[in-house]
């Protein structure tokens, strides 16, 4: 797992957080779109739990409350990196541009 991505977690700072998982992106992602938030992030992860937390800490960044257990919650569902979807799988259910 990259250092940054520790790193960032252990320190808690929201915006490192979101750079590296920004950075972390699968480069089939990067390729499709240019990566500016956590919208991008979620549509990529192949763990539900993961994109529920990483939802739960966004609003709770924002100003709903409960920041500190959602970066808790956050660390502990991440703990071993963000589990990536593959370009085939995205969310997006739309069929490819290009079918093999």
């Amino acid at each position: 797992m990259a250092e940054f991505w520790v790193q960032a977690l252990a320190e808690g700072d929201a915006g490192r957080i979101e750079a590296a998982l920004i950075a972390l992106l699968p480069g089939e992602a990067k390729a499709i779109a240019n990566p500016t938030g956590l919208e991008t992030v979620m549509a990529w992860l192949a763990d539900a739990e993961q994109v529920k937390t990483l939802d739960y800490w966004q609003r709770a960044r924002w100003g709903r409350g409960g920041e500190s257990q959602a970066l808790q919650e956050l660390r502990r569902v991440f703990a071993h990196g963000p589990q990536w979807r593959s370009n085939e799988s995205r969310r997006s259910g739309l069929p490819p541009l290009y079918p093999d």
